[in-house]
């Protein structure tokens, strides 16, 4: 029996999803998709038992080995200026879900695919959804496409966007993070902010504002209730933001749009004229 006996109850190895987060007991699928693990042709030398201690719980901490260091194959991988964060601060983020601390917009579990995703792609990026389920991603050499910049970074830098992080990130062991961009305006409270044009055909932009970073929902419905699109379904840093709805193939007619973020909840009306 090993790690993955229990730890990766996928038959396929892939590293199963739900949610938006990386679905708990999940990690060994991750490790295999990662440059680490014992089978992989480019490292090779990580097992589980090197950072756990297999007869202990990793529950709060229990268990976990206070060695091997990342920098012990990784020498002189730092960030300038941030010296005293450890490998694991943005390598190992959290986006796997406990299920015995099930909170439906965050994840409290390290991840260990290690690879970061330097884009400024969501985390909803790193999915893909077939008709057995939902998977992290996986490129063409099979590793995991890896933890996105969100992910990795805006639990340290909440104001930061996609966009402010993404030159930072793509060149932060060698420039490191001296300085960041300028402080965002960060609204006061949550508002739904309907559409524009309005009437509009086939297309329209819509705008919502968040106080905080957080989980958000933007879907849209017809007059009857049946739900006719997703244009939002994650986590969003805090901020006014902006999406498409297209209309195309849709009656006129009147549609609704339903923002969900914590406890705020709004609708909005839209017209579709052809």
């Amino acid at each position: 029996m090993i790690c993955g006996s229990c730890h990766a109850p996928d038959p396929q190895n892939r590293i199963a999803a739900q949610d938006g987060w990386i679905i708990s007991g999940q990690e060994f699928a991750e490790m295999q998709h990662s440059a680490h693990y014992t089978a992989s042709a480019h490292y090779g030398y990580l097992t589980c038992s090197t950072c756990h201690d297999q007869h202990q719980s990793t529950a709060y901490a229990q268990g976990v080995k206070p060695y091997p260091t990342c920098s012990a194959c990784h020498p002189g991988r730092v960030i300038p200026g941030k010296e005293s964060l450890e490998c694991l601060d943005c390598h190992m983020p959290y986006s796997v879900k406990s299920a015995l601390a099930y909170n439906p917009r965050r994840a409290d579990m390290r991840s260990h695919q290690f690879r970061i995703w330097v884009t400024t792609a969501p985390k909803d990026s790193m999915f893909y959804t077939d008709a057995s389920g939902t998977f992290v991603k996986l490129d063409a050499g099979g590793l995991a496409v890896g933890n996105t910049l969100d992910l990795a970074c805006q639990r340290c830098h909440p104001s930061w966007s996609l966009a402010d992080l993404f030159p930072y990130a793509d060149n932060i062991h060698e420039e490191g993070l001296s300085a960041g961009p300028a402080p965002v305006a960060v609204p006061a409270r949550y508002a739904l902010l309907g559409n524009h044009p309005n009437p509009f055909n086939p297309e329209t932009a819509l705008g919502f504002r968040l106080p905080a970073p957080g989980y958000v929902s933007l879907r849209v419905y017809d007059t009857a209730g049946r739900q006719l699109s997703t244009l939002v379904e994650g986590w969003r840093e805090a901020g006014t933001h902006q999406v498409m709805f297209d209309g195309t193939g849709l009656a006129s007619g009147v549609y609704l749009v339903v923002m969900e973020a914590g406890d705020f909840r709004a609708a909005a009306k839209m017209a579709l004229i052809r």
